[in-house]
């Protein structure tokens, strides 16, 4: 069976990272190891042009099945590109990601005609198997799935038990993506638009129960992980095949289990790998110490996010982000000795909120020995016990998910009019940043880095010569509101060009493809 699988664009324009969409590579990659015949391509900008060249592949593939994985601020592109091929292919349409994961009922809608939740590997393999058998009662005996019945009432199945042995799964397809435009900033790579960035996700899920994140609404409770060779074979794989000089662990927490952190390290640099790329990943406060952050050093990591989001012990007991402000310090300064680039997140607009305690978080952060700082707003993402806890007590200030990106507030807090919130982020990153205190910070951690040393890897312009285009898959990141974003400052929204239409195909064939002036 033919099978397309596309990536939407976000709704959004992002200025810091821009990563291929490695959940549709898995299912891609099992798909084809199935028997199937994949196509996979990465809508990364919603223009006339990106649409045309898509319809065109999509003409020349002729897909039976077609695939879409969406965040939340993409999923609205991701609709309108499925009512696009449900009207010119007539094709089964299948939604999977962390929106959909999250909200199953994005099933009802007539464009989508599955939702796999969680995991899509065997769902995939397993649901296009009943397609190719026609579809109808053998829906209700897969796993992690969500349809509509013959009424229009939305089915859910049970729910699918979590993959145990990823390293049997083969690498993830990357066949068909733009692999040129794929780019990481944080890394300060010089220059940046000579780096040539790709990813690897060596665990899935993660073991803590914060309640603003949405990772448990795709993987569950449960934490799984390759074994370090595995890992370490996808990354040579890249290094030698697609000769990357950056790498970002796509992990939701990297460094749940130091051990097994520091065994990749050493994997790496047994192959020599560290001299080859430099690497980043999120990291957690109470994780990090010195032993792990000398180790990630020596393997080539040169930037670590960690999601600090709030200097306030009470709010955090309160979001389940359990970590003790001693721990943060300690990592921060770990990670500072071995010259890799702290990023924190702080995430503001929590109904507690007070001008009083975001004050006092930002002066924490202040002091803290922090290279980097990104601030967003508190978003009730799908399938959260914040969502949950907004909608009770009414205080969304918007059901539009389209602005639920992490960099417009959506939710009302007593006392802070929604106008002066969303200010607030630009006025504490000033202060922040325009402190000569702060770039001799920044400059002494770049200065202990290995690129610093001369170990950058160089690639050659005409192999990296990039385009300049740049978006934040959010994929990349766990799905809570501080790691889905690297910037804070509200983004141009960017959706699916309304006059963009595409026709049926012609009685004898002929493919036909019109954008509307």
């Amino acid at each position: 069976m033919r099978l397309a699988l596309i990536q939407p664009p976000t709704n959004y324009v992002h200025a810091s990272c821009l990563l291929e969409p490695i959940g549709l590579g898995y299912v891609g990659a099992a798909c084809r190891h199935a028997g199937h015949e994949v196509l996979l391509r990465d809508v990364i900008d919603p223009s006339r042009d990106a649409v045309s060249r898509l319809v065109a592949d999509l003409d020349a593939f002729r897909p039976a099945v077609v695939g879409f994985s969406t965040m939340t601020e993409t999923h609205s592109n991701g609709v309108a590109l499925a009512r696009l091929v449900k009207r010119r292919y007539g094709v089964p349409v299948v939604f999977g990601g962390w929106h959909v994961s999250g909200e199953p009922s994005a099933a009802l809608d007539p464009a989508i005609d599955v939702v796999v939740r969680g995991e899509g590997e065997e769902a995939m393999v397993e649901l296009l198997a009943a397609l190719g058998r026609g579809g109808g009662p053998g829906l209700h005996a897969i796993e992690g799935l969500a349809f509509r019945d013959a009424g229009g009432a939305l089915v859910l199945t049970a729910q699918r038990r979590r993959l145990k042995k990823l390293t049997e799964l083969p690498f993830p397809m990357r066949d068909g993506l733009p692999l040129e435009r794929y780019q990481f900033h944080q890394f300060l790579c010089t220059p940046v638009s000579r780096a040539r960035t790709l990813s690897v996700q060596a665990s899935r899920g993660c073991p803590y129960t914060c309640s603003f994140c949405q990772t448990p609404a795709l993987w569950g409770a449960a934490w799984t992980r390759r074994t370090p060779s595995d890992v370490v074979d996808e990354i040579e794989m890249l290094v030698d095949r697609h000769a990357i000089d950056s790498l970002f662990f796509r992990d939701e927490e990297f460094t749940v289990r130091p051990t097994w952190v520091i065994e990749i390290c050493d994997e790496l640099v047994r192959r020599g790998l560290q001299r080859r790329l430099k690497w980043g990943a999120f990291c957690r406060a109470d994780e990090m110490n010195e032993d792990l952050a000398h180790a990630m050093s020596a393997a080539g990591c040169v930037y670590g996010f960690l999601g600090l989001e709030s200097g306030d012990t009470e709010l955090r007991e309160r979001i389940r982000k359990t970590y003790a402000s001693e721990d943060a310090e300690r990592a921060l300064s770990a990670m500072r000795a071995h010259g890799i680039l702290s990023h924190a997140g702080w995430i503001i607009g929590f109904p507690t909120d007070t001008r009083a305690s975001l004050e006092r978080s930002f002066r924490w952060f202040r002091r803290l020995p922090l290279d980097l700082l990104s601030i967003v707003f508190a978003t009730p993402f799908g399938g959260t016990a914040f969502l949950d806890e907004v909608r009770a007590a009414g205080l969304l200030a918007s059901e539009d998910t389209d602005l639920y990106s992490t960099k417009e507030p959506v939710v009302n807090v007593p006392g802070i009019p929604l106008d002066e919130l969303r200010a607030l982020p630009d006025r504490f990153l000033r202060r922040f940043y325009l402190r000569p205190s702060q770039a001799v910070r920044l400059a002494s951690t770049v200065l202990r880095a290995p690129a610093a040393r001369g170990s950058w890897p160089r690639c050659s312009r005409a192999r990296c010569s990039r385009s300049g285009a740049s978006r934040s898959t959010g994929a990349a990141a766990p799905r809570c509101a501080a790691s889905r974003s690297r910037s804070s400052s509200p983004r141009r929204r960017r959706r699916m060009d309304p006059e963009v239409t595409i026709e049926p195909a012609t009685g004898d064939g002929t493919p036909v493809a019109t954008i509307a002036a």
